[in-house]
């Protein structure tokens, strides 16, 4: 879950157009931004909560959608991350692993 709502930014000629587009005025160094406006390229940082245990942490907004886009949560690295690449392999082959697998060995 993400807790940042706002985040300030710096312009530059490579963004500039995109939040121009956006609506936002972009004089200056520096503006603030809904996040939900945010490119989705953004290696800023951003508070998040980890949907599994809990803890909080500083990531990227570009990894945190990678994570959330590959099973509609995101998850830490560590033992999160690995509890829910097994979720995410028991719904694909119905087994923590993919060679536990009868269908993927099959494959190979």
């Amino acid at each position: 879950m993400i807790l940042t709502n706002e985040i300030e930014i710096s312009i530059t000629n490579r963004n500039r157009t995109y939040y121009k587009n956006k609506g936002y005025e972009t004089i200056g160094d520096k503006i603030t931004v809904d996040l939900k406006d945010l490119n989705p390229n953004s290696k800023v940082f951003i508070d998040v909560v980890c949907d599994i245990c809990l803890n909080k942490k500083k990531i990227t907004y570009f990894d945190y959608l990678k994570s959330f886009s590959s099973g509609g949560y995101y998850a830490c690295s560590g033992i999160c991350s690995k509890d829910k690449v097994e979720a995410t392999n028991r719904i694909k082959y119905g087994t923590d692993y993919p060679l536990q697998s009868e269908k993927k060995m099959n494959e190979l």
